[in-house]
Parts: C-alpha cells; structure tokens; sequence
C-alpha cells in the first residue's frame, strides 16, 4: 500500500512550467514506452505547445524559437563511457542548437552552473542553458530502459517506471562468514543486475520497493533491504517487512518487503536490491527469484525523468 502511494504521489506532481520541450533516444517519441538500451545520440523534440518550444538568452535577451519535431539530434560520439555529460540548448540565427557539456568531475558533480534571470545556465557560458543530462554506458552509448533511466530531463519531466528482477528460480547465500548479524548485507544473489540505475539532472525525488520471497529449512529471520550507490550504507529503506519463520514451517515460503521514498540528489545513482539473514546464525535460506506466474521477486520504481 505504501508503495503504491508513493508511485501516486510522483505522478500527481506538477508539470514543470516553461519549457516545452523534450529529450529523448527514439526521434519523434518524446516520451518512449520501450526500452532503448543503446542509442547513438539524443534528440530535442517539442512537448506540450505548438511554437516557440525553446527559450534561451542570447546574451541580452531571452528569444525563443520553434523546435520542429523529428529535427534535431545530438551525437553521442566521442563521449567518455561511465561517465555523465548534461545536454545545453541554445538558439543560434533562429535555429535550436544542442552540445554536451565537458564530463562531470565524478557522478554527483557537474560541470559549474550558474543562475540567469533564475534559468540554470552553464557558468562559463550563459547563452547555454542546461535542458538535460545523460549517463554514458559502458560501451559508449547512451541508455533509457526499465533497468537505466539514464536520460533525465530538466523540463518536463514524465514519472518513468524501473523494476529489475532477477532470472534465477532459487539462490543461497552467496557469503556467509559475517552474514549473520544486524548490519551485514549482501546485493541480492551477489548479482550486480538485481539494481535500477538512473541518472538526475537536478536532484529527483524516487521511490524504490524489494519483494522477495524466502525459505529457511532452520527457521528464523530473513528480510531484504535497498541500498545506494553501492553497499557500503547498507540499508536505507524506512520501513520493511521480515520473514519471521518458525522452524516447524520452514519449508514455507515466506514474504520479505522494504520500501524507500528519498532524494539522493543529482547526478548517477544506483537503487540496490539487498538480502539479508539475521538468525540463527550459520542458516543458509533460499531466496525464491523468477517463477513466473506465481512468483517473481524483485526491485521496483519510479523516478521523473
């Protein structure tokens, strides 16, 4: 229930005002519906009004322009891989202009921006203003599917669902030494897949739920969790649920949730799947993963982008 509130409460946020436009990996799609997991470039394409979808300053004045649809894309070439760039509009001789920014200094650190008449502009250059950013894959193209919102848009921003689910029917714990106790957490399956990853221009408020199911043969407590950038925070979720099974029923499957609404900030972020065995120690659960239909665990969510 909570979770579906906060999906609600995503997508009932307001519509970010000025700007009418919009980037995408498909031309002519300004939001996509497929996932699109290696594209050669970006594109601009016009978003909810039918003429001067783009205002930008020029130096001494803001002056707008029509951005016509399936016109303009960007290539991606030459980009650095793993690595976040944001996308800048400008209007030269009355035509929309797109070019990247220089690489992020890390993943939470753009190039410097600065404030024109309150518009985010890149500092060096205030004819430039900041319309988006992406996350360059590892193979040097650029991503929007349900595992990497890794478009992000600055102006009118769509809630883009995410979710991962992990293939395997069953799995163990894949480390047990240290395993055991309240704070030790292991990336569901030790797969690294069993995340969502999406990238923001400006920080985005997201929601994130793990549903997995267990079976301890020793009973006991198992429950999952959702972590961050990485392992290290162990978990974030602000509420969840365990599986507390007695030892007469451990051969039953039971049901393991964790939910977490937050804000990370801008730039690249990872939402990870976690597990978890709390007692008693030495017990090793099986995690029921992909047994379709009647069972698919799994991490979900949304993020404006």
């Amino acid at each position: 229930m909570k979770f579906v509130f906060l999906i609600a409460l995503l997508f009932i946020s307001p519509a970010w005002a000025g700007q009418d436009i919009r980037l995408t990996l498909q031309q002519g799609v300004p939001v996509t519906s497929a996932d699109i997991a290696s594209a050669p470039s970006v594109c601009l394409e016009p978003y909810g009004a039918p003429h001067n979808q783009l205002t930008t300053f020029d130096g001494t004045n803001w002056i707008s322009a029509d951005v016509p649809q399936s016109t303009y894309c960007l290539s991606a070439s030459g980009l650095t891989a793993n690595t976040n760039y944001d996308v800048l509009g400008s209007i030269v001789s009355g035509v929309p202009v797109m070019s990247w920014s220089s690489a992020y200094a890390n993943d939470t650190t753009p190039p410097a921006r600065a404030r024109q008449d309150s518009m985010e502009v890149l500092a060096s250059d205030h004819t430039k203003l900041v319309i988006g950013s992406v996350r360059v894959n590892g193979i040097g193209t650029l991503s929007d599917s349900h595992s990497c919102r890794c478009l992000s848009n600055y102006y009118q921003p769509e809630p883009r669902e995410m979710w991962a689910a992990d293939p395997a029917t069953t799995w163990n714990n894949s480390t047990s030494a240290g395993y055991t106790n309240a704070t030790a957490y292991q990336q569901a399956h030790g797969n690294s897949s069993n995340q969502l990853e999406y990238v923001a221009v400006v920080p985005r408020l997201i929601g994130a739920h793990v549903q997995a199911a267990v079976i301890n043969l020793s009973g006991g407590g198992d429950f999952v969790g959702i972590g961050l950038d990485g392992n290290s925070l162990g978990d974030v979720s602000q509420s969840r649920m365990q599986a507390s099974i007695p030892s007469s029923l451990g051969s039953v499957s039971f049901q393991t949730s964790a939910d977490y609404l937050g804000n990370p900030g801008l730039g690249h972020h990872t939402v990870l799947w976690l597990e978890h065995v709390y007692y008693p120690p030495g017990s090793n659960p099986t995690w029921l993963g992909s047994i379709p239909p009647s069972q698919v665990s799994g991490i979900f969510g949304v993020v404006r982008n």
